[in-house]
């Protein structure tokens, strides 16, 4: 049964390097190359820097290299995603500056052991300015609602650095953001609760010093919620529209980030934290 299991295994990665492999892409314009990453999925064109570049080259360290032509591809992406970065320390998603793409791109950087203090200092100090009253939010100067997401993912990666600060302070907004049923949605003002978002908080608690001991007594009430709702198979992926305090012709200016591809991983790492 050993053998078989390490077969396997052994075949999956193979077919992960594969995958990669084939899904890597390099644009070029006058014979001179432009650009060299990865697509969102195989099959489109438009490379990608966060949630696709950048965790590529995460999967890559994974699985390690066991061709010259993998390194390759490591290294060129890896160098593509850090010319990305722009002069204020961010990182884009659907051309936007954003603290959701950045605190991605640092947490993908950091899996991979990458610590030149240029780059991830001048994230950080992005992601600090996008720091308001206990909550992150999507850019320096946007006006939205606070998303649970967004505090979640900044937060996760500033703690998995050691440089989280404000604990306090965002402990005590996720405990307020909750609605009258002491569940979570998508914002604090919110009377849509839904499983992804309560997990979002739990974890935002977990990173500013909550154990899991202690929140598996505390909110007992809630995490049975969520497993209720995953036998149920309720699978909820966000859609968020953020408003910048502009105008143009038409009005006021809007953004949307599609959050999809993101909430499948965080379910999984919730039920082993539970379950461990």
């Amino acid at each position: 049964m050993k053998k078989n299991f390490e077969a396997y295994i052994q075949k999956a990665k193979s077919q992960a390097q594969q995958f990669f492999e084939n899904s890597y892409k390099e644009v070029s314009l006058n014979g001179s190359t432009q650009a060299c990453g990865f697509p969102e999925m195989r099959g489109r064109t438009r490379l990608t820097e966060w949630g696709a570049t950048s965790a590529a080259i995460s999967g890559l360290k994974i699985i390690g290299f066991d061709s010259e032509r993998l390194k390759s591809i490591f290294d060129k992406s890896k160098l593509w995603l850090l010319s990305k970065q722009n002069e204020d320390g961010s990182w884009e998603a659907s051309g936007l500056k954003l603290a959701e793409a950045t605190a991605g791109v640092l947490l993908d950087l950091n899996s991979i052991n990458y610590d030149n203090s240029s780059h991830i200092d001048k994230a950080i100090s992005f992601l600090d300015k996008c720091y308001k009253d206990g909550y992150y939010i999507s850019t320096p100067r946007s006006i939205e609602t606070p998303h649970i997401y967004t505090t979640y993912i900044v937060t996760k990666c500033l703690a998995k650095m050691h440089r989280l600060k404000n604990e306090k302070a965002i402990k005590s907004w996720v405990l307020s953001a909750r609605t009258t049923k002491g569940i979570w949605g998508q914002t604090p003002d919110s009377n849509d609760e839904t499983p992804i978002h309560t997990i979002f908080a739990l974890f935002i608690l977990n990173a500013c010093g909550m154990p899991w001991k202690e929140m598996k007594i505390q909110f007992q009430k809630q995490i049975d919620w969520i497993k209720k709702s995953y036998m149920k198979q309720e699978y909820v992926y966000e859609e968020m529209q953020f408003e910048y305090d502009t105008l143009d012709e038409y009005g006021k200016q809007y953004g949307r980030l599609r959050l999809r591809h993101f909430t499948l991983p965080a379910v999984g790492n919730f039920f082993s934290r539970i379950f461990t």
